[in-house]
């Protein structure tokens, strides 16, 4: 074998499992959620003035207006990237990587699954399809929702033209799937997924200030979703990586795409989102170990070294 080979046989066996740590992410990432639902209900709650109501302040009233959607936009950011930290974690749920023990995953995985309406019994067989054949248009299940967007074609390791893939029709409407039933999920579950969307459609309707509705809306339909589809985007959607003499010829479909900057990566990326290839090389590693195992990849193989990891913002190229 040569130096710049891969081989899986020298995978690092599963660390420790930071569970006390993991538990305190989990609350501080339900904790910015709640409080930028919060700030959402505050500032969507305020009146906003009439054209003219400022007097002969047309400027004061435009700069209000102003202020406030800027507010509202940044908040609803705020929430659909932690609902994004919350997928995230049930992805780590399913692996069983983020808790001590298989049922305390697979508990908290459903319970998260509630909160996004996404069954979670249904998630972990999809995603177990997607690590055992990754790429194949047809037994891929993570990607076969896609019809052949992210596998047919590649995007370079940049952020808009991702972002102009996963929000064009095809791909955002496919992309993310809300469900209120599903028989792969216990009864229990759907009954508790159908009240929590019982429960937050009579708040929303009846409790909650139109602007701050709309809001909410947008985070949680518009840009959660499309989260999600573009995180699926930077993933995947590449040309294929093909090297003879290691195993990445049978990973054409995965890579790594990290900002260069900690705080996008914090925002847009939680969890270690970015480290996608080494997650696929190494599913039962936990994702706080993935930045050590990246660079530890970088100096003992040259053949990971040679791939684009950094995701650029404006760059074009592979």
């Amino acid at each position: 074998m040569t130096k710049s080979a891969l081989s899986r046989k020298q995978a690092p066996t599963a660390k420790p499992i930071p569970a006390v740590p993991n538990a305190f992410a989990l609350f501080g990432h339900a904790c910015m959620l709640m409080l930028a639902g919060a700030g959402i209900y505050v500032l969507g709650s305020d009146p906003l003035p009439a054209p003219g109501a400022c007097g002969d302040g047309a400027l004061a009233t435009a700069v209000i207006w102003t202020s406030s959607a800027l507010g509202l936009l940044t908040l609803a950011l705020l929430f659909a990237t932690r609902m994004r930290a919350l997928g995230n974690i049930m992805h780590e749920c399913a692996h069983e990587i983020f808790l001590d023990g298989k049922r305390a995953n697979h508990l908290l995985g459903e319970v998260i699954g509630v909160v996004l309406l996404q069954p979670f019994g249904r998630y972990v067989q999809d995603h177990a399809s997607h690590h055992s054949y990754l790429g194949d248009p047809l037994r891929d299940k993570d990607l076969l929702r896609y019809d052949g967007s992210l596998t047919g074609i590649g995007t370079p390791n940049a952020l808009w033209p991702q972002v102009r893939l996963a929000a064009s029709p095809h791909c955002f409407f496919a992309g993310l799937q809300p469900r209120i039933w599903c028989t792969h999920d216990r009864l229990g579950t759907n009954l508790s997924r159908a009240a929590f969307v019982i429960i937050s459609a009579t708040i929303l309707i009846f409790q909650t200030p139109l602007l701050a509705t709309l809001t909410l809306g947008l985070a949680s339909l518009v840009l959660y979703p499309l989260l999600c589809v573009w995180s699926d985007v930077a993933d995947h959607a590449l040309a294929s990586v093909d090297f003879e003499d290691g195993e990445f010829k049978k990973m054409p479909r995965a890579r790594n795409h990290v900002f260069a900057s900690r705080v996008l990566n914090l925002l847009l990326l939680p969890r270690f989102d970015g480290y996608h290839l080494v997650h696929h090389l190494f599913p039962r590693m936990p994702v706080t170990t993935y930045p050590t195992q990246h660079q530890k990849l970088l100096k003992d193989w040259p053949a990971y070294g040679e791939l684009n990891h950094k995701l650029q913002v404006w760059a074009k190229g592979p």
